[in-house]
Parts: C-alpha cells; sequence; structure tokens
C-alpha cells in the first residue's frame, strides 16, 4: 500500500510540473507578443513623426486692405500696385488671396523689393510664401511704391506640405519610389523592416499613396505570417492652392 501510495504522488508531482511548464511557456510567451508588439509601435510612432518632419515647412501669411484703389496723378485707377517685400529668403515664392481664401483671377509678382499685385477692384488681400511654393515674375507698369494701405500681423506657422510628401520633385513620394534603402535611412526606419504612408482626405479615401509592386503602401506581403502595422494621425497640411486642409496622415510598417 505504501508503495502504490507512492507511486501515486510520483504521477501527480509529474501533472503538477508539467502543467506549471505549459503555465510558463504561455506566460513567457505572451510577454515576447506583449514586448515585439510594444516595440513595433515605438517605431511605428517615431516612423510616424519622421515622415511629418521631413514634410513640414513654413508657411508665412499677412493681409493688406486698401485705403482706396491705386491711381495716377490724373486720379484715375491704375490696375496694378506694389507694396514692400517683407520676405527673407526666396521673395519671389508668394501665393496670393482675396476675401473669399482664393487665389486672385489678376496677376501677381515679386522681387527682392516689391510684391506686385493686379487688383481687379478688390481691396483687400491675404499674401502667402513658403519655399514650397513656385516662384512668381515681377510686373510692369505698376504703381511703386504704393503704400495707402493698412497690414495685418505677419505670422509664420509649419505646416505639413502636400507637395513635400507627394508632388514636388524632391518629395517623400519620389524618394520612396527612386530611393527607398536611402529614404528608410533618413526616416530611421529599421533595416529589416518595410514600410508605406498616405495622406488621406478622411479615414476612407486616400489622397494618394505611395505606388509600386516591391514595397507599396497597399501591397505589404500577401499570404506571409508578416505582422502589419498601421496608424492614422490626424493632420493640417497645406494644398498647391495654399489651402489649409484638414486629412489623415497614414503610416504602415510591416
Amino acid at each position: 500500500m505504501k508503495k502504490r501510495g507512492s507511486q501515486v504522488g510520483i504521477i501527480i508531482s509529474f501533472v503538477i510540473f508539467f502543467m506549471f511548464l505549459i503555465f510558463l511557456f504561455v506566460v513567457i510567451n505572451q510577454y515576447r507578443q506583449n514586448t515585439d508588439s510594444g516595440n513595433e509601435d515605438i517605431t511605428l510612432k517615431q516612423l510616424q513623426q519622421s515622415v511629418i518632419e521631413e514634410s513640414t515647412a513654413d508657411l508665412t501669411s499677412y493681409s493688406i486692405n486698401l485705403n482706396d484703389l491705386p491711381r495716377d496723378i490724373q486720379g484715375n485707377v491704375v490696375n496694378c500696385f506694389g507694396i514692400d517685400n517683407v520676405f527673407g529668403d526666396s521673395k519671389s515664392k508668394i501665393i496670393v488671396k482675396n476675401k473669399n481664401d482664393e487665389v486672385i483671377v489678376g496677376s501677381y509678382g515679386a522681387d527682392n523689393n516689391y510684391i506686385y499685385i493686379t487688383h481687379g477692384e478688390e481691396t483687400f488681400f491675404k499674401i502667402m510664401h513658403s519655399e514650397e511654393f513656385a516662384g512668381t515674375n515681377p510686373i510692369t507698369g505698376c504703381q511703386v511704391p504704393f503704400t495707402n494701405y493698412e497690414k495685418g500681423l505677419l505670422k509664420t506657422v509649419p505646416y505639413l506640405f502636400e507637395s513635400r510628401l507627394l508632388t514636388s520633385g524632391n518629395s517623400l513620394k519620389v524618394l520612396y519610389e527612386n530611393s527607398y534603402s536611402a529614404l528608410k535611412q533618413t526616416l530611421q526606419v529599421p533595416s529589416d523592416k518595410d514600410f508605406g504612408f498616405a495622406l488621406k482626405e478622411d479615414l476612407g479615401t486616400r489622397i494618394e499613396n505611395v505606388p509600386g509592386e516591391k514595397k507599396a503602401y497597399n501591397n505589404p506581403p500577401v499570404g506571409s505570417n508578416v505582422e502589419i502595422f498601421s496608424d492614422d494621425l490626424p493632420v493640417q497640411y497645406v494644398d498647391s492652392q495654399a489651402n489649409i486642409k484638414q486629412g489623415w496622415l497614414q503610416v504602415i510598417l510591416w
């Protein structure tokens, strides 16, 4: 009887030990999964921040309100005027809008001295400057210097620019397509990971995604065990017409 009891004790001890090993394996595996997931989330956030930093530029703007339309010495209205150019470098890179926040129909331009505006009998203008805008040319025949106006506050705000992300010749999209490995290093993406990004008007609509076959945003590995991480961040961005729009920046990592 004593021998039998001792065998039962051994069996019970073995079962308990075996169950403990299973429990330990589950806990360790779960810990590793949580750690890996946490690391991927951190990498994804870092990638998101890097994309934002590489796509951001300053937008400087101020408004003017004409007290009267420009006139010649006979009192006749002159259709164009020039005001002092207060911007720093790349002074010709401007966009001029009217009171409805629309790019003016008349021509405008700039040089190192003046900003030239064909007013079209409008009296309110918003003048915007950024290194991301195309350069403009001065307009001849304008009344300069025109001083009969009130000037609003000059302000500079950093924004994500659609051009830096997607549309310009040195945008992240172009670098993604032509220099993927170098862009990965710039954005500090781990060498064993791939990534993509998209700018979306809302959570269901992409403005544009990164195309391609090998490392495309919308083409991560299919039929594999690769885990895909994605995140959407609400952003304000500047489009080609200097409109400040609401959207979502999506980054994806796998």
